[in-house]
C-alpha cells in the first residue's frame, strides 16, 4: 500500500509474518537548490511530524546569546519529540495491529501530533533565566 502524506511517501509491507507490518518513508521530490527554507520548516507544520517543534527565529539584537536559544530550543524540541514517540508506542502497543493496521497506524500517529504540540507549548523554557546567569562572559546581556 502507497500513500502520499505532504510529499512523502508511505509505503506498508506485509512482511514474512503476517502479523507484523513495516512502516517507512520516502520523500517523492527534493527541493529545488536553495528551497529548503520552503520545504522543510520545523517553525511550522511543514515537515515530516506534521506539528512546529521549534519557536519561530527570535531577534537576539547585540546579545551574544545564541548558546541560549540553542540550548532551550533542543531541549524543548526534544522532550516534544520524545512525547510523541511514547504517546504512538503506547497507541500501538494498546491497539491491535493484526486488524486494520493502517488505521490504527494512522490513529497513532494522529494522537502523537496532538501530545507532541501539547508538549511543545506547555515546554517554554526561559532563555531570559539562562542568560541572567551568565554574568562572566555576556554580563547577563543588560
Amino acid at each position: 500500500i502507497k500513500r502520499d502524506l505532504d510529499g512523502f511517501i508511505v509505503t506498508v509491507k506485509k512482511s514474512h509474518d503476517e502479523s507484523i507490518w513495516e512502516y517507512s518513508g520516502a520523500q517523492d521530490a527534493s527541493p529545488a537548490a536553495g528551497d529548503y527554507k520552503s520545504f522543510l520548516n520545523w517553525a511550522t507544520e511543514e515537515n515530516p511530524d506534521g506539528v512546529p517543534i521549534v519557536h519561530e527565529p527570535i531577534d537576539q539584537g547585540t546579545c551574544g546569546s545564541c548558546w541560549a536559544f540553542s540550548a532551550t530550543g533542543s531541549l524543548e524540541a526534544s522532550a516534544a519529540r520524545q512525547a510523541a514517540y511514547d504517546a504512538y508506542k503506547g497507541y500501538l502497543t494498546s491497539h491491535s495491529m493484526k486488524k486494520q493496521p493502517l488505521s490504527v497506524h494512522e490513529n497513532a500517529i494522529s494522537v502523537a501530533q496532538k501530545v507532541e504540540k501539547r508538549a511543545f507549548k506547555a515546554l517554554n523554557v526561559s532563555i531570559q533565566e539562562l542568560i541572567d546567569c551568565d554574568t562572566t562572559v555576556d554580563q547577563g546581556c543588560t
